[in-house]
């Protein structure tokens, strides 16, 4: 499906376990997918730069996401993560743009480099009690974030971590 230019939907079938690395890269007019109860896990530049999605809502089955697995997604708003994901990979949703939240859940640990970098219209972070790696520059250039909150089980901040992001407060709750 890769550079698929007029795919517009997708609904993926129960028992698909797997999306593969660059499966729907580059689907540019891509506005929608299904996910499967059975999906665990998403490759490398899966959805990268599917301008149009709007929307993901990833089911509790998913325990995987890849590098890159939805970075440059311009369009995309909103994202609900699986409650069975641990860590958000390397620019996992980089330079989404127009992304106005994200619900980092309880079983979040470690947030990968650059992962949100560019995301400009999350206001507010709040990192999960259990977290422990909040790796380089994961929230840099990021325009619209205000404030961060980070509980006193993280035991690494990587260099970079707001570089760029001129406007934010940071809380430490214990």
């Amino acid at each position: 499906m890769m550079n698929c230019l007029a795919l517009k939907s997708v609904t993926l079938p129960e028992g698909l376990e797997t999306i593969g690395d660059m499966a729907f890269y580059y689907c540019e007019a891509l506005e929608s997918v299904e996910f499967p109860d059975t999906l665990q896990s998403i490759g490398e530049y899966a959805f990268l730069h599917c301008i149009s999605l709007t929307e993901v809502t990833l089911p509790d089955s998913v325990d995987t996401l890849e590098e890159y697995a939805f970075a440059d997604c311009t369009g995309l708003t909103e994202v609900t993560l699986s409650k069975n994901l641990t860590r958000i990979p390397d620019y996992g949703f980089s330079q989404c743009e127009r992304l106005e939240s994200i619900d980092l859940h309880d079983g979040i640990e470690e947030i990968g480099v650059f992962a949100f970098v560019s995301c400009n219209e999350i206001s507010e972070i709040v990192i999960p009690e259990g977290a422990t790696l909040l790796d380089a520059y994961a929230f840099s250039d990021m325009s619209g974030l205000l404030s961060i909150t980070v509980p006193d089980s993280v035991e690494e901040i990587g260099e970079g971590l707001l570089a760029y992001t001129d406007q934010v407060t940071v809380y430490c709750k214990e």
